[in-house]
C-alpha cells in the first residue's frame, strides 16, 4: 500500500515539476547550460560507479568457488542500438507514456513543454501556473504518504528478511559485500570530495540531509519512488533552489543510477567467474 501510494504520485510529480523546473529559468540558453552541466555530472559520477565496481570485481573475485548445474547455460540478449535509444525516449504519444509510467518519455516531453512555455512568454503562463499548482499538490500529497514512512520500510523489509534469510544470502555475501563496499566507498569518495568542491558543503552535513532519500533508496530499491524524498530532502535540508530541483532530480532518477551502474559492473565479473568465461 505504501509503495503504491509513492508510485501514484510518481507521474504528476515528475511532470509538473519538469515543467516548472525547465519553464522557470525563464532562459532556454540558461536552461541548456544547466542541462549540459547536469548530463555531465551524471555521466562523468556513473563512470566512476561503474570504474569501481569493475575495479572491486577483480580484487575481490565474488563469483570464484560458487558451482552451477551441469545443464546452466549463458543466454546473450542484445542491447539496443544507439539510435533505436535515441527514438525510444521521444514519445509518439505522450498520454501512453505516462499510463505507462515510461520516465524518460515524460521528461522529453516535460521538457518540450517547459521549453515552449518560455518562448511563448505571456501567453504560455496559465499553464505554466497550472503545472505549478498540480506541482505543490504533488509535493504535499508526497509530504501526507512521509508521514507513514516508517511503517512502511518496516513493512518493506520484514517479508524481504523471513523469506530469503540465511539459506539464500549465504551463498551470495561475497557479492553483497562486494556491492555494498562499492557503494560505501563511492559514497565516501566521490560524493564527499564533488560536494566539498563544487558545493564548498560539508560532507557530514550532505550525508545528514541526504539521509532520508537514502534510506528511501536502500529499503525501495528503486529510485522513481524514492524521488519524492529525494527532492524534499534536496530543498529542505540541503538548500537547493526549487528550480534546480524540478529539473535536474527527476531526470537523476531516470538516467544516473551510480549504484546500479556499480552493481553491473561487479555482477559481470560475477557471473562471467561463475560460468568460468576469461574476460581479458
Amino acid at each position: 500500500l505504501f509503495l503504491n501510494l509513492i508510485k501514484m504520485i510518481i507521474v504528476p510529480l515528475v511532470l509538473s515539476s519538469l515543467v516548472v523546473g525547465a519553464a522557470s529559468t525563464g532562459d532556454v540558453g540558461k536552461l541548456g547550460r544547466i542541462g549540459i552541466k547536469t548530463l555531465a555530472y551524471y555521466l562523468l559520477t556513473t563512470a566512476f560507479a561503474v570504474t569501481l565496481g569493475l575495479i572491486l570485481g577483480n580484487i575481490l573475485d565474488p563469483g570464484l568457488g560458487m558451482t552451477l548445474p551441469h545443464d546452466a547455460k549463458v543466454e546473450v540478449s542484445k542491447a539496443p542500438s544507439i539510435v533505436e535509444t535515441l527514438l525510444g525516449i521521444v514519445p509518439t504519444n505522450p498520454v501512453k507514456a505516462m499510463v505507462d509510467a515510461n520516465m524518460l518519455q515524460i521528461i522529453v516531453f516535460a521538457i518540450f513543454i517547459g521549453i515552449a512555455i518560455t518562448f511563448v512568454g505571456e501567453k504560455g503562463k496559465p499553464v505554466l501556473n497550472f503545472f505549478d499548482s498540480l506541482a505543490e499538490i504533488s509535493y504535499k500529497i508526497v509530504a501526507i504518504i512521509m508521514e507513514y514512512a516508517p511503517i512502511g520500510v518496516f513493512a518493506l523489509i520484514v517479508p524481504v528478511v523471513a523469506a530469503n534469510g540465511p539459506a539464500v544470502l549465504l551463498p551470495l555475501l561475497k557479492v553483497i559485500i562486494t556491492v555494498y563496499l562499492g557503494c560505501a566507498l563511492h559514497a565516501g569518495l566521490v560524493y564527499s570530495t564533488l560536494v566539498w568542491l563544487f558545493a564548498r558543503m560539508s560532507p557530514i552535513k550532505f550525508f545528514k540531509g541526504a539521509a532520508p532519500a537514502m534510506v528511501m533508496a536502500f529499503t525501495t530499491s528503486s529510485s522513481s519512488a524514492t524521488l519524492p524524498v529525494s527532492m524534499e530532502s534536496s530543498e529542505k535540508n540541503l538548500g537547493v533552489s526549487k528550480s534546480i530541483c524540478s529539473f535536474v532530480l527527476p531526470l537523476g532518477a531516470t538516467i544516473n543510477m551510480d549504484g546500479t551502474a556499480l552493481y553491473q559492473g561487479v555482477c559481470a565479473l560475477f557471473v562471467a567467474q561463475v560460468f568460468g568465461i576469461d574476460l581479458t
